[in-house]
Formats: structure tokens, sequence, C-alpha cells
């Protein structure tokens, strides 16, 4: 199924996406993997804190891209209590 997508390279960019900038985002489209930019995506979450969907930020609300619970694969790295997003292994050299 993933032999055509070069899946090496695509898991290398979302490792690369969570270790650099705390979380990373696949976009599962149920036959390849599309690597989302980090920078741009968003979590929406309820009261209880469980996740509604995603969303990429491009411009707009109107061109904001919306990506239901089951569409997206996510990566926090170093993730801990409650929060929605990781910690880049370098979040201690630039704050």
């Amino acid at each position: 199924m993933f032999r055509d997508i070069n899946i090496e390279h695509i898991l290398y960019g979302w490792l690369r996406n969570a270790r650099i900038f705390g979380s990373g985002y696949l976009e599962y489209t149920g036959d390849n993997l599309v690597l989302r930019s980090s920078q741009n995506m968003f979590v929406k979450r309820n009261e209880h804190g469980q996740i509604e969907y995603y969303y990429q930020k491009v411009g707009d609300d109107e061109e904001n891209v919306r990506f239901e619970e089951d569409e997206v694969i996510a990566l926090n790295n170093n993730s801990f209590d409650d929060l929605a997003y990781g910690l880049s292994d370098i979040h201690l050299f630039y704050i």
C-alpha cells in the first residue's frame, strides 16, 4: 500500500517536525500519507479536552483546511499533562 509513496522520506519529515516544532502531522487520505506543516496546524478541542478536529491555517477563516480526527495522525514530542501540542527538543534554546 505505501510502497509507492516513499514512506521513509515521509516518516523522516514527520519525526523531524515533531522534534523541531513539538508536533508532527500526517494526513491520511485512505491510500496516501501527506506531510502537513507543523507551523500552521492547530487542534480544536472541546471543554473536556477531547479532539473535535484539526485545521490548517492558510489565510482567512474561509480558506482554512479542516481535517476530521480520523484524517490526521499526530505525533506530539515530549508531551505531558493535557497539552494539545508537544514540546520541541530545542525549545529551551530559543526561550
